[in-house]
Formats: structure tokens, sequence, C-alpha cells
């Protein structure tokens, strides 16, 4: 994170009443000692120990700086750090960053999952327990062109499959009402609707169908990018100690929070990227696919793979 990201985040702070209350008490402390140790913490490995060892600082001391901060941050989080573009100017924007990309109209992100190792988790921990051999949860997200997301649910369990793990975000509920005449962009593991486009996974796919499947994952390659970033500048998400899940969410939303504050700094961070991140994640919908794909679903698809063909032949 740079120092222009770090100052934007402090001034941030001091507008939230959870943050200003850390210089208030018996031991008053600096708002920016504080996000420090909490940044130090996000974007290691390094154990509690460690880092108030690094800082000077109790266990305690520093359990309660990293919630009051996260806290203030996801407080606002729906205000404007995770925001989902409701105006019409803001949708036409968005998706005409994404038509310059991939040539495809009327999207309005990319949408995917990704699995957070966890240590174990307190309840149900066999729900949690992925097919990859490891506990985790999973964070499905949907970003912009720039990376930054606009839509973040966190902490279901790993095993679920990216369906499932759809409908329990609430995003296939309110999916339509967000998107209106606009689609999100995602894979062969995701339902196909009118809102939510995915590839065509038949075999001997026709010419246009190919080329419509090459310019849709031209749009799920920014989300993979997103993701890459997410897990390379904060390490906290490798593998996440606690095992109780409401703390595990925090963590992994306030990553989401200040990966959207570097975005809108311009503090990109290529460096941190992590380019070869293995694909976890499902890759087909389910045999016992519990949804139906509705027709306006194909209809809209083959509407759209029928117009980039026409386009592309001009």
């Amino acid at each position: 994170m740079s120092s222009v990201t770090y100052y934007k985040v402090c001034n941030y702070l001091r507008t939230c009443p959870e943050a200003v209350e850390m210089a208030q008490g018996t031991s008053p402390e600096t708002l920016e000692k504080s996000l420090l140790s909490v940044l130090w913490y996000m974007g290691s490995q390094e154990s509690l120990a460690q880092i108030c060892s690094r800082f000077s600082i109790t266990e305690e001391s520093f359990l309660k700086r990293r919630s009051k901060v996260t806290k203030a941050l996801l407080s606002k989080s729906k205000e404007n750090l995770i925001k989902w573009p409701e105006k019409e100017s803001d949708k036409q924007f968005v998706a005409s960053q994404f038509e310059t990309l991939s040539r495809l109209k009327n999207v309005i992100g990319a949408l995917d999952t990704t699995h957070i190792q966890v240590k174990m988790v307190e309840e149900n921990r066999e729900n949690y327990f992925n097919k990859n051999g490891y506990y985790s949860v999973k964070l499905i997200a949907a970003c912009q062109r720039d990376m930054s997301f606009t839509f973040c649910s966190a902490g279901h369990a790993g095993r679920l499959h990216d369906v499932q793990t759809l409908i329990n975000s609430g995003l296939r509920e309110h999916g339509t009402v967000l998107c209106n005449s606009y689609h999100l962009v995602a894979d062969a593991a995701f339902p196909l609707y009118d809102w939510l486009i995915t590839p065509y996974t038949e075999e001997n796919l026709s010419e246009s169908q190919q080329h419509y499947n090459k310019c849709l994952l031209t749009v799920q390659k920014v989300i993979t990018r997103a993701f890459g970033l997410l897990h390379g500048r904060f390490h906290r998400l490798k593998v996440i100690e606690t095992t109780d899940i409401t703390t595990i969410v925090e963590i992994i939303l306030l990553a989401c929070v200040l990966h959207n504050f570097c975005i809108g700094c311009d503090d990109i961070g290529e460096e941190y990227m992590v380019y070869e991140v293995e694909d976890e994640g499902d890759n087909a919908l389910p045999e016992n696919n519990i949804l139906e794909t509705p027709n306006s679903g194909k209809i809209k698809r083959d509407t759209i793979c029928r117009n980039l063909s026409v386009g592309r032949h001009r």
C-alpha cells in the first residue's frame, strides 16, 4: 500500500465514530499507529505475538484495534467503499469500459468465487472441508474493469458449489433488480440468466459461439486478476488462523475494502499480483443442478452471440 493510500484511509477513518474512540480512554493511542498495526496484520502471516512485539502492544490491545478499524471501515462499506453502480450514468460508464475491453455490450461486472483457506471453523466444520482437501470459506464477488469490487459476500462454506454460494449470497434473488437491462459475466459453474451470462458448454460449438466464449473469457480474466491482487497483497488471506466465522468474514471483507481503497488511489500494485493462483473453483454446473435455466437467459445469450458475429463480419 502506498503512502497516498495509507493517508487516504487514515483521513477516512477520522470521520468514523468507531475509529475516533481509539484516541479516548485511559490509554489513548494514535489512529495512525492503530491503522499501521492492522495493515501489517493484513499484509503478513506473522503471529499475533510477533505483531504485538513489533508494535510494543499487548494482544488485547491489538485485537481491540483490529476490531475498531474493521468495524469503522465495514460500517461505511455499503455507502461508498464497496458500492454497486446504481445511477444509470455509472452503469453506462462501467459497461463502456467492458465493451472497449471485450466488445460485449451492457456488461456491469465480472463475477466469480475464490477460496480463502482457514485453520478450522468452530461449527459444522465438515461443511468447510473443500474438494481440494483443506478447510476454506468462499468469497463471491463482482468487480468492474478496474478490478474494484462492487459486490462481496464472504464466509460461505468451502464445500458448497458455486451455484449454492450464489443463492446464499442473496445475489440470485436480487440480480434482476440490480442489473436491470445490464448483466454480469460468469464462468460455466454458474447458472444462466438474463442478468448473468455464461459460456456455451456444448460440444461442437459454432464459430460464432466460440467467438462469444472468447469475448466472455476476456471479461472473466478481470475478476481472476482482482482475486490474484487481493490474495497477493493481503497475505493474511493465505491462511486465516481464527476459528470464529464472524471474525473470518470481517477479515476477508476488510481486505476487500482496503483493496478498493488501493484501486481508488491508482495503487494497483502489480508487484503483488499472484498470476498463478490455482483454479480451485468449480468449472461446471453440478450434475444435480437445482436451478432451471430460464428461456430468457438462453435468448439473451443467443442474441449477444449473434450480434457479436454480425459486428465481427462487417
